[in-house]
């Protein structure tokens, strides 16, 4: 075999295996722009967040404010049986 022949078939490997390392990467970048023009659909957006948490934040106050009013009213049932007690 004359090494013409053998550095044709290295030279030939070699661009095989190029030409897949850029298919592979060229795959890898289509996948990952099909994942970035997704973004919108499929995470919450920075000021839909703070609106949702601003909500929910409001909601535990309040139901923390009905819990202490209900604990409260309890509280001075108890002391009033107890104040009545000899």
């Amino acid at each position: 075999m004359d090494y013409q022949v053998l550095f044709n078939i290295a030279y030939g490997l070699a661009g095989i295996f190029g030409g897949y390392v850029l298919n592979r990467v060229y795959s890898s970048l289509d996948r990952l722009d099909d994942d970035v023009r997704k973004f919108p659909t499929h995470y919450v957006q920075k000021d839909d967040f703070n609106i949702a948490m601003r909500e929910v934040k409001t909601d535990i106050r309040e139901g923390f404010a009905q819990v202490d009013r209900t604990l409260n009213t309890m509280f001075e049932r108890i002391n009033h049986i107890a104040n009545r007690q000899p």
